[in-house]
């Protein structure tokens, strides 16, 4: 039988995950009314640098998503209770090494 409990919790980062990329992608900061977020006034100064980190974000977190639902569904058959939370440390270490890589890219791009 399924045990949809189970297969949530064990997939919950993967949704959490998704859920990120699609806040990231979709609904970016922009200048005049934002429906979530809206982006600083130093944007202006290379606003073309800064959408580009923002979308090059938007692609770590779309990479990081489709390998954290191939880590949790690993995760899913070791049938242990504990087996969630390997999937929220990687979940935490990419969004970590993602911001990492942006801060880095723009480090470089903006002097």
């Amino acid at each position: 039988m399924i045990d949809l409990p189970t297969i949530l919790t064990t997939l919950a980062p993967a949704l959490i995950s998704l859920a990120l990329f699609i806040n990231t992608r979709y609904f970016p900061p922009s200048m005049g009314n934002s429906f979530l977020a809206k982006s600083p006034e130093w944007w202006m100064r290379d606003q073309a640098t800064w959408n580009s980190a923002y979308s090059f974000l938007a692609q770590k977190y779309g990479i990081g998503t489709i390998a954290l639902f191939a880590i949790c569904s690993c995760l899913f058959f070791l049938e242990s209770p504990y087996a969630a939370y390997g999937g929220y440390v990687a979940l935490i270490a990419y969004v970590i090494l993602a911001n990492y890589q942006v801060r880095s890219y723009m480090t470089d791009k903006i002097k």
